[in-house]
């Protein structure tokens, strides 16, 4: 069985710190556990993405946009010229 070959900035990473490959790729697997389940779409993901998305919708129903107000003054000049 060929030896496995470490990417060489793995090598110089575990020389520069000098910890052991095995602690390195646990710590690694670890994280990369942690992405994963981070990444994972579920109820609560599609949730909050829904009510994200409707509060975006109500503040608008509920504010006048920066392009409604400079068309209201516009509207506004136009009508007593």
């Amino acid at each position: 069985m060929p030896k496995k070959r470490s990417p060489p900035i793995l090598t110089l990473l575990l020389i520069t710190l000098q910890i052991e490959r095995t602690l390195f790729e646990d710590t690694v697997k670890t994280l990369n556990n942690y992405y994963a389940e981070a990444e994972k779409i579920g109820g609560q993901s599609y949730l909050e993405g829904c009510l994200a998305c409707a509060t975006a919708y109500l503040i608008f129903l509920c504010m006048e946009t920066r392009y409604e107000k400079v068309i209201s003054v516009l509207c506004n000049g136009v009508g007593q010229s």
